[in-house]
C-alpha cells in the first residue's frame, strides 16, 4: 500500500461550486471525488450542465473520481428498487412524512404505495408513489390543495444508469473528458477518473 505521509485533507463546508471557487487559484492541484452516484439523479442535460460547471471551477489537469451505476438487466435491478425489506419504499414514503412535518402537509402514507420501474434499453430507474384510492392533500405552507385519482402518481425518484457512450454524450458539451475507467469483477459499477482539459 502507497502511504501519503505528506498529504492534507483540509475540509470545506457549502454548496459544490462556492466551495471549489474558493480553492481555484490556490495553485495547488485537486481531485473532487463522487463515490457515489451523484449525477445519476440528475436528467442527463442537468448532467452535462452540473459538470460544466463543475469544471469552470477547475483548473486544466485537475481531476474527478466519479462513480456511477453501470446497465445491467432488470432481473438485477427493480430488486434494489422493491428490496425485501422496503427500504426504497420508506425512503420514499418519507417524503411525504417531511412535507406533512415541515410544510403542514397531511398526507396520509397509508393511502401510498412505492412503485418502481427500469427499462433496461433507457438505463433508468424510476421510483412513484402511486396513490391508493382518490383523495385530496393540503399543504398549509404553499396554501394548496392537490386531488389525486386512484392510481395517479407522484414521481419522486431517478436513477440513471451509464455507459460510456451516455457518459461521452453528457461530456460532450464541457471541458471535461474521460481519463481511464475502473470497474468491479462483474461490471455492475464504474469509477471513472476525469480530467479538466
Amino acid at each position: 500500500m502507497t502511504r501519503l505521509p505528506d498529504l492534507k485533507v483540509i475540509p470545506r463546508q457549502g454548496d459544490y461550486f462556492s466551495a471549489l471557487s474558493e480553492l481555484k487559484h490556490d495553485g495547488r492541484p485537486k481531485i473532487i471525488l463522487f463515490l457515489g452516484s451523484n449525477i445519476g439523479n440528475l436528467l442527463d442535460e442537468q448532467a452535462s450542465d452540473f459538470i460544466y460547471h463543475l469544471g469552470a471551477n477547475l483548473k486544466r489537469g485537475d481531476k474527478i473520481l466519479l462513480g456511477v451505476d453501470t446497465i445491467k438487466p432488470k432481473e438485477i435491478v427493480l430488486p434494489a428498487y422493491n428490496d425485501a425489506h422496503g427500504v426504497t419504499r420508506e425512503f420514499n414514503l418519507n417524503l411525504l412524512d417531511r412535507i406533512n412535518r415541515e410544510l403542514d402537509g397531511n398526507f396520509d402514507r397509508e393511502q401510498f404505495e412505492h412503485v418502481a420501474s427500469y427499462e433496461e434499453s433507457e438505463g433508468i430507474a424510476r421510483s412513484f408513489l402511486r396513490s391508493k384510492i382518490r383523495q385530496s392533500v393540503t399543504i398549509q405552507s404553499a396554501d394548496a390543495t392537490f386531488y389525486f385519482e386512484a392510481g395517479e402518481t407522484i414521481h419522486t425518484e431517478i436513477s440513471r444508469k451509464y455507459t460510456d457512450e451516455i457518459l461521452e454524450k453528457i461530456l460532450a458539451k464541457t471541458n471535461i473528458t474521460i481519463e481511464a475507467k475502473v470497474m468491479d469483477s462483474h461490471s455492475l459499477f464504474a469509477d471513472y477518473i476525469l480530467v479538466r482539459n
